[in-house]
């Protein structure tokens, strides 16, 4: 099928990644060809690189624990250390409970002492009060955006402390917008 010259298309994008970590070891790459296939772990099809010809904008980045309670992910993130790296170059750095993906997701009881006091701000008004705007996704957003060009490697790395208590299953998400040509 012909391309249509000049027209590119953009849309909301989510890569994820899956990996066990453990106390003490070495850091973990997300992003890479371990999972490559296997679409409950990851979504990428090239390790390390996107498919095709497309650029990506990374926003925001998050971190789910799986299968741990919503109380243990902020001492368990606590231990971690993460780094998002583009080409060789780190772009950015920060500590696990920056991440938390569970942080903007209350309970029952929150949602509903909260509903009414919060539904009377406006979007700027929230971020100032320290309340996720209701359109936000649930992660960490950057200060400036973070561009992978074509072609361009990139990878998260985490690094645990000695001091993790125990072995954990972490997912990476990088929020973004993909751009790419129109087929």
């Amino acid at each position: 099928m012909p391309r249509v010259h000049g027209v590119r298309e953009r849309r909301d994008k989510t890569f994820y990644d899956t990996h066990s970590i453990h106390a003490g070891r070495e850091r973990v790459r997300f992003f890479g060809n371990k999972n490559i296939g296997d679409y409950f772990l990851t979504n990428m099809h090239v390790g390390n690189q996107l498919a095709q010809e497309q650029t990506y904008v990374c926003l925001g980045i998050g971190m789910r624990l799986i299968g741990e309670p919503r109380e243990q992910e902020d001492l368990l993130l606590d231990h971690l250390l993460v780094t998002v790296i583009v080409g060789d170059k780190p772009q950015w750095d920060g500590i696990g409970p920056h991440l938390s993906m569970l942080r903007q997701y209350y309970t029952k009881e929150e949602i509903e002492s909260r509903a009414a006091a919060i539904e009377k701000f406006t979007d700027e008004e929230r971020i100032g009060l320290g309340i996720p705007p209701a359109n936000r996704p649930p992660c960490y957003l950057f200060a400036a955006p973070i561009v992978i060009p074509v072609r361009q490697r990139f990878e998260v790395t985490v690094e645990p402390s000695d001091y993790l208590p125990r072995s954990v299953v972490a997912r990476v998400h990088l929020f973004g917008l993909q751009t790419r040509d129109v087929p």
